[in-house]
């Protein structure tokens, strides 16, 4: 129980930064990275227009389905919006990386398995492209 207390006050903690960082770059960015071509994409998306694809994206349209699913009927297809997708999706995966590397190697520590999902969730490409 203590090891699943120290894993949600850590969940806590990490969504706490992830809000507090979404918001400073949201403040002070117009364009992140190419956001050019993905906000672009998760508003057709977000409108229900699926048949539209840019070529130059590469990635699997997972962000964008769940964009679509979750902001369109409250009809907001927003630049915040569409960010926020992406750092709700990023405690979603350090939540995922610990249940997941719990089920999978279940003899190691649970100290061990929440340093490991700390580790994996903060990788710049997880964590700091989702924002």
């Amino acid at each position: 129980m203590r090891d699943q207390t120290n894993f949600f006050l850590f969940l806590a903690v990490y969504s706490i930064v992830t809000f507090l960082l979404f918001h400073l770059v949201y403040n002070t960015s117009k364009q992140v990275i190419d956001e050019e071509f993905h906000l672009r994409q998760g508003e057709h998306y977000c409108r229900g227009r699926f048949h539209i694809w840019d070529e130059k994206i590469t990635t699997f349209p997972g962000l964008y389905l769940i964009s679509g699913s979750f902001l369109s009927p409250f009809k907001a297809c927003s630049v915040y919006f569409l960010r926020l997708t992406s750092a709700v999706a990023s405690i979603a995966n350090a939540y995922l990386v610990y249940i997941i590397r719990k089920a999978v190697i279940p003899r190691r520590s649970d100290a061990y398995l929440l340093l490991e999902s700390i580790s994996l969730a903060t990788l710049p490409p997880l964590y700091f492209f989702s924002h």
